[in-house]
C-alpha cells in the first residue's frame, strides 16, 4: 500500500513480473510514456521480450501511453515470435548501410543519444575481454601463446602470405583475390566474396566464411588495399555487416540458442587484426590481436595468429553443429546482460542476478539453494590465501575457483550482505574503534603457514578500506577480508603491473613488480592511502 501511495504521488511507473518481482521504475512525462519505449528498455536491460498488461487484464498496444502512478505487469512472449518485431537497436542496424561507416558516421552512431550502436573497445560502455565473450575466443588466446602447435605447414603458409601481402596492388579486388586464395587453402575453407542471404540478395562484404546454411556466420573479412587508403573504418564496417547477418538469421537455431560468436579479420595492406564478435543484447566486440604486420620479420607471431584462427574456425563449426540439433520447442537462450560473461550465463551452478556496483567483472548470483553468491572474473587470484584466511574466520567462504580458457579465473564466494558493510562506510569514530580489530586480524592471518611450514607467511596485497568487510557483533566488530586478487606469499609474490598510482598514494615499497610484504598490509590499514600527486612526467 505504501509503495502504491508513493507511486501515485510521483511521475513514475513501476513494471513488475507475474511473480511480483520488479523490472524497474520509469519516469513518465506529463503526456504519458509510450509502451514501446518501456518494452525496448526492458529488452536492453534484461534481455526480455513481451507485452505490458494493465490491471491484470487489459493488454496494451505498443502505441498506448502509460500513466504516472500506475503499476503494470510484464508478460513474456515466445522469443522467436517477438523477434519478428525487432527492438530499437535492430532497427538502428537496418538504418545504416555498412558501406557508409566513415569517421563522421562512426562518431555519430557511437555517441548517439540512445547509446552506442556497437559495444566495443571504442564506446563509453566498454566491452568484455574476448575470452569472456565466448570460450572459443579464450581458446584462441591460449593457442596464440602456444608455439608448440606450429608445424612446417604453418610457417610455409606464412612465408607465402608475406610474399603476396607485401606486393602493391592497383585495384583492391586484386589484393582480395590473391590473399583469399592463399588463405582459403590454408584454412581449408572457402572465403566467399559477398554472401547470398534469405531473400536472395547479396550481402556485399569483402569476404565471409559461413556454415551450410545462410546463418551462422563464422568469420567476416574486411580488406583494404593499403592501410587508411579509404575513408571507411574497416572495423566498424565489419561490425555493421555482422549486425546485418544477425538480423537475417534472427529466427535461426544459431541465433536463438547462442550469442553467435564469429571472427572479424581486417586485412589492410600487409596488416591483419582479429576481433571477437558476439550478439548479446546488441553487437559486442573485443580485439583479440593488435594490428600485426604481415612481413617476414614478424613470421613467428603471424604463424601463431593464423594457427589460432584456423583452430578457432574449427571450434566454431563444432560449436554450431552441436546446437543445430536443439529440439523443437526447447527454451531459447535469453539475450544476455550487457556485462555478463558467457561462462556465467551457462554455468549450471548459478543463476545470474545483476552486476555489483560499477565493477564490470563482479556479479551477484544465486546457487541451487537460493543463497546469494558473488561471482568475479579475473586473471590472477590468491585462492590458497583466501581459503586459509577463511579457515581462520577472516574471509568469506570460497565456493568455486575455476580456470577458464584465455587466462581468466571464475571465482565464486559467499556474499556478505546486510548487516555487513565495507570499512570505508564506517564513520570516523567507528573506524578508530574498528582499526585495532583489523590490525589484530592481520597479525593472526599473517602468522599462518599457507605455503608450507618453513615459509614466511601470506600477504593480502590490497588491504584498503573497500576490501575489508565489518559488522557489529557482541558489542564489538567482526572482520573479513575480500578481493584476494593480488594475495600471495610474503616476500616472493609481486605486485601486478599497471597499478593505479594516479589516484592512489600507495605506501613506500608498494609498486608494480615489487615483492609484497606483510608490513605493507599493516601500513595500508594503519594509514589508508589518500589521493595521489604522482605524475609520470616527473619520473622520465
Amino acid at each position: 500500500m505504501e509503495d502504491a501511495f508513493l507511486l501515485s504521488m510521483t511521475s513514475i511507473i513501476e513494471i513488475i513480473r507475474d511473480d511480483g518481482s520488479s523490472l524497474g521504475k520509469y519516469k513518465v512525462p506529463p503526456g504519458g510514456k509510450p509502451v514501446s519505449e518501456v518494452l525496448d528498455s526492458i529488452f536492453m536491460k534484461h534481455g526480455l521480450v513481451g507485452a505490458l498488461v494493465e490491471d491484470a487484464s487489459i493488454d496494451l498496444t505498443k502505441s498506448d501511453l502509460l500513466t504516472a502512478g500506475h503499476t503494470y505487469t510484464f508478460q513474456p512472449e515466445n522469443l522467436a515470435k517477438a523477434l519478428s518485431d525487432p527492438p530499437a537497436i535492430m532497427r538502428r542496424y537496418k538504418e545504416q548501410a555498412p558501406s557508409s561507416f566513415d569517421l563522421h558516421t562512426v562518431r555519430r552512431v557511437q555517441n548517439h543519444v540512445d547509446g552506442p550502436l556497437f559495444r566495443c573497445d571504442r564506446s563509453h560502455l566498454g566491452t568484455l575481454p574476448g575470452p569472456l565473450l565466448h570460450p572459443i575466443f579464450g581458446e584462441f588466446e591460449d593457442n596464440l601463446q602456444n608455439s608448440t602447435l606450429l608445424t612446417r605447414e604453418d610457417h610455409s603458409f606464412v612465408k607465402e602470405l608475406c610474399d603476396t601481402s607485401i606486393e602493391f596492388f592497383k585495384p583492391e579486388s586484386a589484393r582480395q583475390t590473391e590473399v583469399f586464395e592463399v588463405l582459403g587453402v590454408y584454412l581449408k575453407r572457402r572465403i566467399n566474396q559477398g554472401a547470398k542471404i534469405e531473400d536472395g540478395s547479396i550481402m556485399p562484404c569483402d569476404g565471409c566464411i559461413r556454415g551450410n546454411s545462410p546463418f551462422p556466420i563464422y568469420a567476416i573479412f574486411e580488406v583494404e588495399n593499403e592501410l587508411a587508403s579509404t575513408s571507411t573504418l574497416k572495423d566498424f564496417q565489419g561490425l555493421a555487416y555482422y549486425s546485418r547477418f544477425c538480423i537475417e538469421g534472427k529466427e535461426s537455431t544459431a541465433f536463438l540458442f547462442s550469442t553467435c560468436p564469429a571472427f572479424l579479420i581486417e586485412l589492410r595492406g600487409p596488416h591483419i587484426r582479429v576481433t571477437a564478435m558476439t550478439y548479446q543484447d546488441q553487437v559486442t566486440a573485443s580485439f583479440l590481436t593488435c594490428v600485426e604486420n604481415i612481413v617476414h620479420s614478424n613470421s613467428m607471431r603471424l604463424a601463431s595468429v593464423f594457427k589460432a584462427l584456423k583452430l578457432g574456425l574449427d571450434s566454431l563449426e563444432t560449436f554450431y553443429d552441436s546446437i543445430q540439433g536443439k529440439a523443437e520447442g526447447s527454451k531459447p537462450l535469453p539475450f544476455l546482460d550487457k556485462f555478463a560473461p558467457y561462462s556465467l550465463w551457462l554455468n549450471p551452478n548459478y543463476k545470474f542476478k545483476n552486476s555489483i556496483g560499477n565493477k564490470q567483472l563482479v556479479f551477484l548470483a544465486e546457487d541451487a539453494n537460493k543463497r546469494e553468491v558473488v561471482i568475479k572474473f579475473c586473471r590472477r587470484y590468491g585462492d590458497r590465501v583466501h581459503r586459509a584466511w577463511y579457515d581462520m574466520g577472516y574471509a568469506p567462504e570460497l565456493l568455486e575457483f575455476q580456470r577458464l580458457a584465455g587466462g581468466f579465473y571464475l571465482v565464486a564466494m559467499e556474499f556478505l550482505g546486510d548487516p555487513w558493510k565495507t570499512f570505508f562506510l564506517l564513520d570516523d569514530q567507528e573506524k578508530t574503534e574498528c582499526r585495532s580489530v583489523v590490525l589484530d586480524a592481520l597479525k593472526k592471518v599473517h602468522g599462518l603457514s599457507v605455503f608450507g611450514p618453513e615459509n614466511a607467511g601470506s600477504v593480502h596485497g590490497d588491504a584498503r578500506e573497500w576490501n575489508i568487510m565489518v559488522r557489529r557483533r557482541n558489542g564489538g566488530f567482526e572482520v573479513k577480508f575480500i578481493d584476494f586478487d593480488w594475495a600471495g606469499q610474503h616476500g616472493v609474490s609481486t605486485y601486478p603491473p599497471q597499478m593505479n598510482h594516479v589516484q592512489i598514494a600507495w605506501p613506500n615499497g608498494v609498486s608494480d613488480g615489487m615483492p609484497m610484504e606483510q608490513r605493507h598490509d599493516v601500513d595500508i590499514v594503519s594509514n589508508p592511502p589518500g589521493p595521489s600527486s604522482y605524475s609520470w612526467r616527473r619520473h622520465v
